[in-house]
């Protein structure tokens, strides 16, 4: 059959295009992502480079003779569908000639219709295994430029663009979709949008995309259910040990498969060979339509809660060494932040905790307070202000708000929270020490030294008498003192605490822990103050050195210290 008629709204794809010549070329990639349109534009600029160009529907093996048998007819062969040998024979004789095989699934089934020779074939396949019968070319999607030049040229004046498109992951047909239907109706991209996340299957279409999750929950029921659970991760790789990791919280049968290695590579290859998502030993990643349109089939949130709260780390708090597991989980957290259920209340409230616990010692604050303001409100509308957990929520968050620099909504929260703890649990409770150190830390931060003072003295009493001097909660109380002191030029004493301190944190703690560097750098502070230039210099140094070690070279405290090492050489110099 003949080529297909061009696209008038082919747009791009100046890099692809070139990579098509010559020889045998597999395209390659997701539904959607226009391999057939590629394949389509390019015979039309070439077409006057080849005498002859057929077409061929390729989904259905069976049916390519048939269409090669229409080209026999064409080129004057004798040649039918139960014959063709005479037609590979007059193409192997022929070098001005393109077949384009659409669709097609499998290289075994392929490979007998393939005539060799000079000419020049393109297949197009979800399927990326081609490596040896064709050149495997693999497709991607729109840069976001050309997704918002395709939106803004169907729907001049859209506002927003830029969010549709990153909302579609640049898919064509997807993008393509969402500009006709902008120009059709004239809504804005919160329209758009909202109707996305309400209707993503009259939205999106995902025809092609529903025959293929039925196909595999035919052939792959597990492998169906994975993407139905990664489609409520972000586009980004998720690890499998998401999966495999934690069999027991799955349902069958992906249980049994996610526990049983080799069954769970034959799931990943068969979706691979499917272009069904990305696919590497390490993670799964699924394109944002797939997982609209499957998060519009089955509702998999809590299961993707109860996974990704079994495979973060621990407390992150001041522990650099599981940031970099973080890192990996932390866009899936942010993926699940809003999808709350009574079910899985308790482990959201903790996933979402820690990722917030996460962001502030790892630098960002900020960030940190919308996620634990969500866990705040929730703890205290499941379980009122007095709760235990509304509690701690209440703690972590003015913590983060004070770390944001905003320490007067700081102050009352800690204060509230403070207050509600001494009535529930008297004044020598743990939980209320803690609340009276942070209470006092926000004090001294907006300029109350003489009521931080007394909290500080107050709490770090009461702890040296109930845990002992070795504990961290009194170090840390301690180096809080200290830090007061400090703040009203009471320089011998802050020195003497800090010194104290420091000596206990080495030795309990080790001489890398992020702790004992904060206590290592106050000590530096005081001692430049005093005009001990040399020996804060030799210290900041140090705690540089362990700092890019262990926190890395953009963490805020490791460039504070890059700071005041030059305050203090500068210092020196000018001596």
């Amino acid at each position: 059959m003949g080529i297909p008629a061009r696209s008038a709204r082919f747009v791009g794809r100046e890099a692809l295009l070139d990579g098509l010549r010559p020889g045998v070329v597999a395209l390659h990639g997701i539904a959607g992502v226009g391999k057939t349109a590629a394949a389509v534009e390019y015979a039309h600029r070439h077409g006057d480079e080849y005498d002859v160009a057929w077409w061929v529907p390729a989904e259905s093996p069976e049916l390519i003779p048939a269409h090669l048998a229409g080209l026999a007819r064409a080129l004057g062969v004798d040649a039918d569908e139960h014959n063709l040998a005479r037609l590979m024979g007059e193409l192997r004789a022929r070098d001005r000639w393109l077949l384009v095989f659409d669709n097609a699934e499998e290289p075994a089934a392929l490979t007998p219709f393939l005539p060799g020779g000079r000419g020049h074939v393109i297949i197009t396949s979800r399927n990326p295994d081609w490596g040896r019968l064709a050149r495997p070319v693999a497709v991607g999607g729109f840069t976001r430029a050309e997704s918002v030049a395709v939106l803004r040229e169907r729907a001049p004046g859209l506002a927003g663009a830029e969010r549709v498109a990153e909302a579609l992951g640049d898919l064509p047909l997807a993008v393509d979709q969402a500009a006709a239907l902008l120009s059709d109706t004239g809504w804005s991209a919160e329209q758009y949008l909202d109707l996305l996340g309400e209707r993503a299957r009259s939205v999106l279409g995902g025809a092609s995309w529903a025959v293929a999750f039925d196909r595999l929950a035919e052939d792959d029921p597990a492998g169906l259910e994975l993407l139905s659970i990664l489609a409520w991760c972000a586009p980004d790789p998720v690890p499998v040990t998401l999966v495999t990791d934690n069999a027991a919280l799955l349902p069958d049968p992906l249980a049994a498969v996610a526990a049983d290695p080799l069954a769970f590579a034959a799931t990943t290859a068969r979706l691979r060979r499917r272009a069904m998502a990305e696919v590497t030993p390490d993670s799964v990643q699924l394109h944002r339509v797939p997982a609209a349109l499957l998060r519009a089939r089955a509702d998999r949130a809590s299961t993707c809660v109860r996974l990704l709260g079994a495979s973060v780390p621990g407390n992150p708090w001041d522990n650099p060494q599981t940031w970099p597991l973080w890192r990996q989980f932390l866009p899936h957290v942010l993926a699940v932040v809003d999808h709350v259920s009574d079910d899985t209340a308790d482990e959201w409230a903790r996933l979402v905790d820690r990722a917030g616990s996460y962001l502030h010692t790892s630098g960002e604050p900020a960030k940190a307070v919308p996620l634990l303001e969500k866990v705040h409100a929730d703890r205290v509308a499941r379980h009122g202000p007095d709760d235990d957990r509304a509690l701690n929520a209440a703690n972590n968050l003015a913590l983060s708000i004070d770390a944001a620099d905003d320490p007067a909504r700081a102050r009352d929260l800690h204060q509230d929270t403070y207050d509600r703890r001494r009535r529930l649990f008297g004044d020598d409770d743990p939980r209320t020490l803690t609340s009276a150190a942070n209470l006092a830390l926000t004090l001294r931060g907006i300029g109350d030294y003489e009521g931080a003072l007394a909290l500080h003295q107050d709490t770090y009493a009461r702890r040296r008498r109930l845990l002992g001097d070795d504990h961290p909660r009194t170090m840390t109380s301690a180096n809080n003192l200290a830090y007061t002191l400090r703040a009203m030029n009471r320089l011998d004493e802050a020195r003497a605490l800090y010194e104290d301190t420091y000596a206990r944190r080495s030795r309990t703690l080790g001489e890398d822990n992020p702790r004992t560097l904060v206590s290592a750098a106050n000590l530096a502070n005081v001692l430049r103050k005093q005009g001990d230039l040399e020996r804060a210099r030799r210290l900041y140094a140090d705690t540089l050195a362990r700092r890019r070690a262990t926190l890395g070279e953009d963490h805020p405290d490791t460039r504070a210290t890059v700071a005041s090492l030059k305050v203090v050489e500068d210092d020196l110099r000018g001596r």
